[in-house]
């Protein structure tokens, strides 16, 4: 199996999903595998060939598949962890039924490299894509990030992630009440 066909998901389970489903779907694969590293070229492969990720404000931008895999190549090394959490505003299928566009908000703790090392942070944004349908799948053919935030976060979640366990407090004693978990 190819990896273009490891990431897209078998028609039998795309079988009845909408077209919007099936481009959720799609963005929720970038966040994921975003999530799981950044493997450049997995991620490139849910782009058309020539397709572009830009970023702003930096703008950065990026045409075709080997210029998105560069790009997050180094992806783990510059956030090693991070959590894209994606709220759905709305997609919009042309009336051919091969195009569409779609807005997603993104929220994105994460540990970032800087100059100082590393160091928890807080990324904001806006994604505005643009999808088209190839031989019956969707990908992407212009994804577009715009944040509003990207900031340090004070308690710095790239040392501390888990500090709060060490807090003072109650503990939620899981399965100490006798009761049983099942019966409600």
């Amino acid at each position: 199996m190819s990896e273009a066909d490891e990431m897209v998901e078998p028609a039998a389970r795309r079988a009845g999903r909408t077209p919007e489903e099936e481009i959720e779907a799609l963005q929720r694969r970038y966040s994921d595998l975003c999530d799981e590293g950044y493997p450049g070229t997995l991620i490139a492969d849910l782009f058309v060939a020539d397709g572009i990720w830009e970023n702003h404000p930096n703008g950065q931008a990026f045409e075709g598949r080997r210029a998105i895999a560069e790009h997050f190549s180094d992806g783990s090394q510059r956030f090693p962890w991070a959590v894209h959490i994606n709220v759905p505003r709305w997609v919009e299928v042309d009336d051919s039924g091969d195009f569409a566009t779609g807005e997603w908000f993104l929220i994105m703790p994460c540990a970032q490299m800087t100059a100082e090392g590393l160091a928890g942070g807080l990324y904001v944004g806006k994604y505005h894509n643009d999808f088209v349908r190839i031989d019956g799948c969707w990908m992407f053919e212009r994804l577009r990030i715009t944040f509003e935030l990207m900031a340090p976060n004070s308690a710095d979640w790239a040392q501390h992630r888990f500090s709060l366990l060490d807090a003072p407090g109650p503990r939620l004693q899981v399965g100490k009440s006798g009761a049983d978990p099942d019966r409600r």
